[in-house]
């Protein structure tokens, strides 16, 4: 399985070195700051290209570990080539002219765009829980004030609260859990959120709750900050490289 890595920053380092650890995959990488592809590569032994086509080419999956505007650029080159694209820059799917446009063009060439569980639990639930209706959706996300940049703060602070559509572009470093719950769930709109900064807090939280025909669904999650980047959650990188492993393994547990 041959693995093409596009980010080589935080988040894309710790999937790469997660790679490299996999029986029957290999890796190549490639950032817009070459200098970081360079650098990662010293630790991997991973090759380096010099474009995003050259790495797609040849690529069996392609990762974007990269950024909103990132995975505009890839996902409708993926999709053309009929291939599959795991995706964690999601906020960028609400923009509904994109998603339009990654969709059909996945429905015409055969490419699958995937989006992992990222620092959330529970999206398996709300994903089977939409097939019978939901009333309600709600992401409560609340971390240390450091991971949105902020300081001094002595008490709780919302930051940001409506709907998912807003918050993914106030808050697109952030809240990419916001877009995966909205696409698992009722859509964008529909979704609310509320994004709270507390220096109480050690960890990033994210709570969901969820309404509907099948009941009611509460699930909290508490992650440790990523060691490297404290506005994204450990699990993150965690989630994407299980999500990765059920392509280079051929046995596949859950959904």
């Amino acid at each position: 399985m041959k693995v093409f890595l596009v980010g080589c920053g935080a988040l894309g380092t710790a999937i790469a070195k997660g790679v490299t650890t996999m029986p029957g995959a290999s890796l190549t990488l490639f950032d817009i700051d070459h200098h970081k592809a360079v650098t990662l590569a010293r630790e991997t032994l991973a090759p380096v290209v010099k474009t995003v086509d050259d790495g797609i080419v040849d690529a069996d999956l392609i990762v974007e570990a990269a950024s909103q505007a990132a995975l505009k650029e890839i996902a409708p080159k993926v999709m053309t080539r009929g291939k599959t694209l795991i995706a964690l820059s999601v906020g960028a799917l609400v923009d509904g002219a994109f998603l339009n446009e990654v969709t059909q063009l996945a429905k015409q060439k055969g490419g699958k765009l995937l989006v992992p569980s990222g620092a959330l639990a529970g999206l398996d639930a709300v994903r089977g829980a939409a097939e019978g209706g939901l009333d309600e959706v709600t992401l409560v996300t609340a971390k240390p004030p450091e991971g949105f940049g902020l300081s001094g703060l002595t008490e709780a602070k919302v930051l940001y609260e409506g709907s998912a559509t807003e918050a993914v572009k106030k808050y697109p470093k952030n809240v990419n859990v916001a877009a995966a719950l909205s696409l698992a769930g009722i859509g964008f709109e529909r979704t609310r959120v509320r994004i709270v900064a507390d220096p109480a807090l050690t960890a990033n939280t994210h709570t969901v709750v969820a309404t509907g025909a099948f009941g009611r669904l509460e699930c909290r999650v508490e992650n440790r900050p990523s060691p490297q980047n404290p506005a994204s959650s450990y699990l993150a990188s965690l989630a994407a490289l299980a999500l990765i492993r059920r392509f280079v393994q051929p046995v596949q547990i859950g959904t």
